[in-house]
């Protein structure tokens, strides 16, 4: 049976890992000469258009071979490897350093637009005394040292795995591949650059050649090379992101910056008959901010309208909807520029959207769903029931924000865990990744992404209940007592049971659920917690399982909803009732059947007039959040 790339590759880096210091270089140059056939591939000295000269590289792929001199023109070298064969901070330090080297290197500049002239820079090590994740730190940290466009774009370390640069769109949680932009573009993508962790012992170097010959395709596209998924097969597609990178409007990367919500309103462009043909709004985005469009009305067709020159490339989300490039763009720019769209266009209206509150920034999940519409869309509405005053609705609006994040990351959360133990679980049953030769043998863990969740749940389930006593304290109603001791919590629910006895109840029952994840989260503060490993079992027929990982004494696959659900119940059920508690007479809550509830809005609450409806009175049960 003939070898295919992806089977070369993998072999090649076992084989490469295993014999460490010994002919690193040429072991490497080897293998990826051998299916980069198209490319010099070895070592040389890299010479720019104005006579300067890198210092000697063990590894670079190149379109031209060097001469006699050992000479590579800069203008032909697609990527450069810095290989170590054990790597520690110092060489770390080291290999950055000699990549922003390389980047600093003059290059003439392509006539095509859509051409590269961009080096990669690699660093591959065949194995490391830093684990992957303290690797990803230190890169963190050396990445503010060099500019923006001097950083490694991919470290591979063969024993254990890569960390590299992935991409996303807002609203939307996958990440695909990302290649460095190519020079000179005046287009700045509103995106979201993950640095990534992925664990493999078996196929870091196939993601390196990947990632080579997907830049090649557009570094040199004449020149014939293998297919990059060809080269990735059996690569594992779980990553853990590590930080996020975005660019400003004026192209630079840095740290993703948090931006506060935006003062514009939203407009509307209706036609004659008052019909929507395009809604625009703004979000401040770094040091800009982006426009985002929904509507037959094309955003590319507007933007001209703006009176300034704006790029008009624009790129789709997820949901249907179009976004902008950054632009040099604040909120007062952003009504400038609706003004001038609106003394430009004709048989069309443009107004101001009244403000509303609007899931779309942060939950890909609309009004059909439980959780958007009783969490996201129900508070708010209820809040102006219960509150006339100004400044208490903004802060009632600042720490519902605040919950409703953590809460969304949870839910997150929770996903990407069941999702990365399921997808482990079947690729240990199939012997993908698992067989016995006198032991088992596992080739990928998942002990420390699975760790990393556990410790994410658990710090933003705690976030959310500790951040939730500043909410009802809105209301008047003190909760802070469920988050201490035993002696404060009894003294506490004693007063409450005085002025609510079924408030009292409810929490008491909470308490049993929420006290183990108050432990659990000190023994993470106070590093009092040891992750376990991964345990694994052969059956009689000699096929290999992972056994399910336990949580807080219960299975995961159990747990985590279980946690889920009654962080939700918790937060939805608890509000409420404080809402229900301030309303004015002859004003109530009631609680909407499940069978009557409209399906495009899934609400449960609602205010009406005493009569009219029976009123909800808080009751705990153990019940789901969707089943509620």
């Amino acid at each position: 049976m003939t070898a295919t790339i992806s089977d070369v590759l993998r072999d090649a880096g076992r084989d490469i890992a295993a014999h460490g210091a010994h002919d690193l270089a040429a072991r490497l140059n080897a293998v990826l000469g051998c299916v980069l056939s198209g490319f010099y591939v070895g070592p040389g000295v890299m010479i720019d258009v104005t006579g300067i000269r890198s210092a000697p590289l063990e590894c670079l792929i190149s379109t031209a071979r060097p001469d006699v001199g050992g000479l590579v023109p800069a203008d032909s070298v697609a990527c450069v490897a810095h290989l170590s064969t054990s790597l520690n901070r110092t060489l770390l330090a080291d290999a950055f350093a000699r990549i922003a080297d390389v980047r600093r290197l003059r290059k003439t500049p392509s006539a095509e637009d859509a051409r590269s002239t961009i080096t990669l820079g690699l660093i591959v090590a065949a194995d490391s005394t830093l684990e992957l994740d303290e690797i990803a730190t230190e890169m963190r940290s050396l990445n503010a040292s060099v500019g923006g466009g001097e950083r490694p774009d991919m470290l591979a370390v063969l024993t254990k795995g890569t960390v590299h640069y992935g991409v996303s769109l807002p609203g939307d949680d996958s990440v695909a591949g990302f290649l460095p932009p190519v020079q000179g573009t005046a287009v700045v993508p509103p995106i979201n650059v993950r640095q990534l962790l992925t664990e493999t012992a078996t196929h870091a170097l196939n993601k390196v050649c990947g990632f080579v010959i997907g830049h090649a395709a557009f570094y040199a596209p004449a020149v014939p090379r293998p297919d990059m998924r060809a080269a990735t097969v059996g690569s594992p597609e779980q990553s853990t992101i590590v930080w996020t990178y975005r660019f400003d409007a004026a192209g630079k990367m840095s740290d993703a910056a948090k931006t506060a919500d935006p003062i514009a309103p939203a407009y509307r462009i209706e036609d004659p008959k008052g019909e929507l043909l395009c809604r625009l709004r703004y979000q401040p985005w770094q040091d800009g901010g982006v426009v985002i469009a929904e509507g037959a009305l094309q955003l590319e067709g507007l933007l001209p309208l703006a009176g300034r020159t704006f790029p008009t490339m624009v790129f789709p989300l997820k949901n249907g909807h179009h976004i902008s490039c950054v632009l040099p763009l604040d909120d007062r720019g952003f009504i400038q520029m609706m003004g001038e769209i609106a003394r430009r266009i004709s048989g069309m209206t443009l107004r101001q959207e009244q403000p509303q509150f609007t899931v779309v920034p942060l939950l890909d999940e609309g009004t059909e769903s439980p959780f958007a519409a009783r969490l996201y869309m129900t508070p708010p509405m209820l809040r102006d029931q219960a509150f006339t005053d100004k400044t208490k609705i903004a802060r009632f609006d600042e720490l519902f924000q605040f919950v409703m994040n953590h809460l969304v990351d949870v839910r997150k959360t929770s996903k990407a865990m069941l999702e990365l133990w399921r997808t482990y679980a079947t690729r240990v049953a199939s012997g993908e990744i698992a067989r016995y030769t006198n032991h088992i043998q596992i080739d990928e863990s998942i002990d420390r992404p699975l760790n990393q969740h556990i410790k994410s749940l658990v710090i933003d389930a705690a976030r959310v209940s500790k951040q939730f006593q500043n909410l009802t304290s809105l209301f008047g109603v003190n909760i802070g007592f469920l988050f201490q001791r035993d002696n404060q919590f009894a003294k506490g629910l004693a007063m409450l049971e005085a002025t609510d006895p079924v408030l009292a109840r409810y929490i008491r029952e909470c308490r049993k659920w929420l006290e183990p994840l108050r432990l659990f989260r000190d023994e993470l503060e106070h590093d009092n917690y040891v992750p376990p490993r991964m345990m694994y079992d052969r059956a009689p027929d000699g096929s290999i399982g992972a056994r399910e990982p336990l949580f807080l004494g219960g299975r995961l696959t159990t747990t985590v909803p279980w946690i889920e659900n009654s962080l939700n119940r918790f937060v939805e059920e608890i509000l409420v009732w404080c809402v229900a508690r301030a309303v004015q007479p002859p004003m109530i809550v009631t609680e909407i059947p499940i069978a009557a509830r409209d399906p495009s809005r899934v609400e449960r609450f609602r205010v009406t007039l005493a009569g009219s409806a029976p009123a909800w009175e808080l009751s705990y049960s153990a019940a789901a959040f969707d089943e509620v």
